[in-house]
């Protein structure tokens, strides 16, 4: 009972912050639709997977308290590197079409390259950091949830887009 309740209280506590930090955008920017079931950045997608490793590795409060900051960098990570990763494509893109010459190219694929290697660097070192607060069979249970999560996750997104698709007749 004591650990629902904390469990709880650890993903109101996410929640609340998430949508805190969603209220401090600014006002000018317009705001992007939002997916349906997925919600603003991800957030149901990351309560979700700290609820599912909870669960699955019977987190004590101290080990949560301990992965819960080291989660949400990882997550930031990855949020910072698939912005940037966007930005570098579009560059990449309009070099492309106003044919840019091959240095110019050359120079944006670089940057695509040095934001994979960062990115995988700055990765296993969080993982690392996560892997020191769980013991071996924690850690071995977090790999597979893990790869089960996203693979559900993947499978998930994709048949509620095609439902989607069936649903909105295009217009021709």
């Amino acid at each position: 009972m004591k650990r629902n309740i904390v469990l709880f209280l650890v993903v109101s506590f996410i929640v609340l912050s998430l949508g805190t930090l969603a209220m401090a955008q600014p006002k000018n920017v317009p705001e992007r639709p939002q997916k349906p079931l997925i919600g603003k950045d991800g957030e149901f997608v990351e309560v979700l997977w700290l609820w599912e490793l909870t669960k699955a590795l019977n987190l004590n409060e101290e080990k949560l308290a301990l992965l819960i900051p080291k989660l949400k960098k990882f997550n930031d990570l990855r949020k910072e590197t698939a912005q940037a990763r966007k930005k570098t494509l579009f560059e990449l893109r309009d070099a492309l079409k106003n044919n840019k010459d091959d240095a110019t190219i050359e120079a944006i694929l670089g940057k695509l390259d040095k934001l994979e290697k960062d990115f995988l660097k700055q990765r296993e070192a969080i993982e690392q950091e996560i892997k020191s607060v769980l013991t071996v069979k924690e850690w071995a249970q977090y790999i597979l949830l893990r790869e089960n999560f996203e693979r559900k996750l993947k499978a998930f997104l994709l048949n509620n887009a095609k439902l989607r698709e069936k649903k909105i007749p295009k217009k021709r």
